[in-house]
């Protein structure tokens, strides 16, 4: 583990911290799970997303298709957060139903459940280390930001393995790998009778809108943090109603609270964010409220991923003129 990453121990003594301040009672309502908002949650990404390709695929080119565009890019990063809290994080309960879950919803987005999941629980075992999402890091210069904007450019720059996984994990991605083509051809069939909702409703927001709103993701997860704190180990940019409700209630803010406690549904993010921030301020986590300035320090001035950034773009600006 490198010296940049966050060890069991570390986080631990931050979880018990921060469970100090807002009291065990509370911190155990924030745990609790909702079935009627988990299923929510769910038929709401997926009438959101059908809603979306209704539109591309009805509706004349101009500002409407295009605001549709970039939210059916939204729409299917919702599927992805689905994959991670219900199948990863067992939002579904017993490990057989979420995984059953994830792998279907997983399959959507072409990529194998258990290789992500493998992924995903490294990342939270080993925050910051080396290999930990590897390619973020590797996301160095303005060139190679602006090239992940694109789907090639993403694909290129994230095909890289992490993980090794185990003969059984292997015979899984496998087998996932091969419903995926599966799915594929269904789909193929599908476009015989409904093209213009797989091409326009489908696979353009696919190509196009989910690799900008994942770039935005990116950002808001772990680009700025604090090697040397726990608290601090992404971006602390302050949420609000839009943005949860874009991102899941897994960015930002609500992305660092996940790493702290995994275990609170995206669905009660808002109130832990209440009882948690003060904490989390106190405990020196620098509070981001504009995302341009965000934006700006990313693609325009390179800022490195996962050190701790200017607080202001002014900052930069004055002191790149002298």
């Amino acid at each position: 583990m490198s010296s940049g990453s966050f060890s069991g121990h570390d986080f631990g003594d931050a979880r018990r911290r921060l469970a100090n301040a807002v009291g065990g009672k509370t911190l155990k309502a924030l745990h609790r799970r909702s079935p009627a908002r988990a299923a929510f949650h769910i038929v709401g990404t997926i009438v959101v997303f059908s809603g979306n390709a209704w539109l591309l695929a009805t509706a004349q080119w101009g500002g409407l298709w295009l605001a549709a565009l970039l939210a059916q890019g939204f729409a299917l990063q919702g599927v992805g957060y689905l994959v991670h809290e219900y199948g990863v994080h067992r939002g579904l309960g017993g490990a057989q139903r979420s995984d059953a879950f994830g792998r279907l919803a997983a399959c959507l987005l072409f990529f194998p459940y258990t290789r992500y999941r493998l992924e995903h629980q490294g990342h939270h075992a080993h925050t910051g280390a080396d290999w930990d999402e590897a390619y973020k890091q590797a996301l160095n210069t303005r060139c190679k930001r602006f090239l992940y904007l694109s789907a090639p450019g993403a694909l290129w720059l994230t095909s890289r393995p992490r993980i090794e996984p185990s003969p059984a994990d292997v015979e899984r991605i496998e087998g996932e790998r091969r419903k995926i083509w599966g799915f594929a051809l269904l789909l193929s069939g599908l476009a015989l009778w409904q093209p213009r909702w797989v091409a326009l409703g489908y696979l353009l927001p696919l190509a196009t809108s989910l690799p900008l709103v994942s770039s935005l993701r990116v950002l808001l997860e772990h680009a700025e943090a604090d090697p040397g704190n726990p608290l601090h180990c992404g971006t602390w940019y302050r949420s609000g109603r839009v943005s949860r409700l874009l991102f899941a209630g897994d960015a930002g803010d609500c992305h660092v609270v996940h790493h702290l406690f995994p275990g609170i549904p995206s669905y009660r993010m808002a109130g832990a964010l209440h009882v948690l921030r003060p904490s989390f301020l106190a405990g020196g986590v620098p509070e981001r409220t504009s995302l341009m300035e965000l934006v700006w320090l990313w693609f325009l001035r390179c800022a490195p991923h996962r050190q701790p950034w200017p607080h202001s773009a002014r900052v930069i600006r004055e002191e790149t003129s002298k």
